[in-house]
């Protein structure tokens, strides 16, 4: 790690002193769970000050900024640990001292959607021990106190539960940091909000298999087994509450960012995010997996239309990624860490599948990130698979341009094709 990032999260020495911290409750939790759960406590307010330490730096720069990296996946791992070292302790209390394993189970479901922030590859073992985490907090409307830390607002299980599930959802790969950092200010807002329901209620609802390693998805269970449903129109309530109080000039600012341009951006996404029907649920296109094929892609427009030879040049270079697989909207693609740092979210996208005649077009959506692997995947949305190059001259009696503007024309979804 260089200096400046070591510096960027060192306030009093607070990751040294989180790592010594971490040590010892290890050490503790092998020989008494009530001693390692009180250490756990204090990890949770070192590893909060460690992160509140770097965030601002950190939230300003790109996801491929080779300063930043490690400081990311450090903040990452050290959540993550701490989460699995609640899951540990918490249930090896088995309720022996029922306020302290909640509150213990409350830091663990805390941290893990801390670590969604920073790295937002999330695995199956992952969701199962974030179901544990939940499992093991006993009452899930019970009042918990001091999460992350002494003095802040009290919370419930089912709140800290549900917040971690809707950052998995909506801030893991397609929002800016600093967004994602919004978006979970908000979701602190709306606690009271963040409920479930055992039973699904009329109208378009989220839920949460409790005995499956997944996140939300769409919709009514459609077996017997164990769900906690949250209806969408309450959390969209929350968000045309968030929507008045921007037009009001009281904008709902996070802590880490004022901007109200942000901030309408994230509205708007949720927006998005939230409309979908009872009867069709938004359930996301079928996809097929593919061979993890070879494709050479190009970034950018200026890129595509070269790559597409439009403007006579001679094509760019390609970045080397992989089509891992495909559904009528979009497509799931992989790189490898140091082709990704090319590609953000927002980007356009272009490449030609083996013996196409025409350029596929796309747009990145999701960027999630898999230190542990070097790999980053990426969601695209499917804007045309037969973009068609050309060169447009204006042609006027004042005016007759030589040579042509190169363009790639997209049909459009009408009769017309126009967009």
């Amino acid at each position: 790690m260089s200096a400046v990032a070591e510096r960027a999260c060192d306030r009093s020495d607070a990751r040294a002193q989180f790592e010594r911290l971490h040590a010892e409750a290890q050490e503790c939790a092998r020989q008494d769970p009530k001693a390692a759960a009180s250490r756990l406590v204090v990890l949770s307010g070192a590893l909060h000050a460690a992160a509140a330490a770097g965030k601002r730096r950190l939230l300003g720069t790109r996801e491929g900024d080779a300063e930043g990296r490690s400081l990311r996946a450090w903040l990452a791992q050290r959540h993550d640990a701490l989460a699995a070292a609640c899951l540990e302790v918490v249930e090896a209390l088995a309720g022996d001292d029922t306020p302290l394993a909640r509150r213990v189970a409350a830091i663990g479901l805390f941290h893990w959607a801390e670590a969604v922030k920073w790295s937002a590859w999330r695995e199956p073992e992952d969701y199962a021990r974030l179901h544990r985490l939940y499992a093991a907090g006993g009452d899930p409307a019970a009042r918990v106190a001091g999460v992350p830390k002494d003095g802040a607002p009290e919370t419930t299980i089912e709140s800290l539960f549900l917040r971690a599930l809707l950052l998995a959802r909506f801030a893991a790969g397609a929002l800016r940091r600093s967004q994602a950092e919004i978006l979970d200010d908000w979701l602190r807002r709306w606690g009271e909000a963040l409920r479930g329901e055992r039973e699904c209620p009329a109208g378009a609802v989220l839920r949460v298999d409790l005995d499956r390693r997944v996140g939300l998805c769409e919709g009514r269970r459609a077996d017997a087994g164990p769900a906690l449903y949250i209806p969408v129109e309450r959390l969209e309530r929350c968000r045309r509450e968030a929507v008045r109080a921007l037009r009001d000039g009281s904008p709902m600012a996070s802590a880490t960012s004022a901007h109200i341009a942000e901030q309408v951006a994230v509205l708007d996404y949720l927006r998005r995010g939230f409309a979908f029907g009872a009867d069709e649920q938004a359930l996301r296109a079928a996809r097929t997996r593919e061979s993890a094929a070879s494709i050479d892609a190009w970034m950018g427009l200026d890129d595509i239309l070269r790559a597409s030879g439009v403007e006579g040049d001679e094509a760019p270079r390609g970045l080397a990624m992989r089509l891992v697989d495909a559904s009528a909207t979009g497509f799931g693609l992989e790189a490898d860490e140091a082709v990704a740092e090319r590609i953000q979210v927002d980007e356009l996208i272009g490449w030609r599948p083996e013996g196409a005649p025409a350029m596929t077009l796309a747009r990145i959506v999701r960027r999630t990130a898999n230190p542990a692997k070097g790999r980053v995947a990426f969601g695209a949305q499917l804007l045309s698979r037969a973009a068609i190059p050309l060169s447009l001259r204006r042609r006027a009696a004042a005016l007759d341009e030589a040579r042509g503007r190169p363009m790639l024309f997209v049909a459009g979804d009408d009769d017309s094709g126009r967009r």
